[in-house]
């Protein structure tokens, strides 16, 4: 009789834990479950790419920085910020090293190459923010909703592309004339 009133003192709940999906918040939970999938549909195309880049930044865990390399933000810099939808990265860093490169120009390949090695890290919060968002702001009955949801929000914008060409312009004609 002891060993059973023991055992009951031990565990007082006798009943079995059903799995609970760990991609849905839960009252008292800070914040959602990110998994795979979820980059995956985010970002689309070349998802597992960057997602073995983003494992050294601790996906559900506080934001670790780690130093990575970006080859399309190398050639494209901001164009490929605003191809990721990052609208904000894409304008600061367009003003930013547009001024730079008048103003200091010696100081600007370390501007640009600082930017290709933080570019996976902005993407990988960009993404992470995002997700952690629309599974805050949505109750999604299904995993298909969800998926709907994120390849919506992420993803590219192809048309950046066509609308780029201008601002590259203006960048190479205020370069022409910060030479003179």
């Amino acid at each position: 009789m002891t060993q059973e009133f023991d055992q009951q003192r031990h565990n007082p709940i006798d009943v079995e834990i059903e799995e609970v999906d760990s991609s849905l918040p839960v009252s008292g939970e800070r914040e959602p479950h990110i998994t795979e999938e979820d980059f995956a549909d985010f970002i689309g195309k070349n998802a597992d790419i960057y997602f073995r880049k983003f494992k050294k930044f601790s996906i559900n865990a506080p934001d670790r920085f780690a130093i990575s390399w970006n080859w399309a933000a190398f050639f494209f810099t901001y164009i490929w910020f605003a191809y990721r939808k990052m609208y904000r990265w894409a304008g600061l860093i367009f003003i930013t090293g547009t001024a730079l490169g008048i103003i200091l120009p010696l100081l600007f390949p370390f501007w640009w190459i600082g930017i290709c090695i933080a570019a996976n890290f902005i993407y990988f919060r960009h993404a992470r923010k995002n997700i952690l968002e629309l599974k805050t702001a949505h109750r999604f009955s299904k995993r298909e909703q969800l998926s709907v949801a994120l390849q919506v929000s992420g993803g590219v914008n192809k048309w950046i592309l066509a609308i780029a060409i201008p601002f590259v312009l203006i960048e190479l004609f205020l370069s022409a004339l910060a030479s003179f």
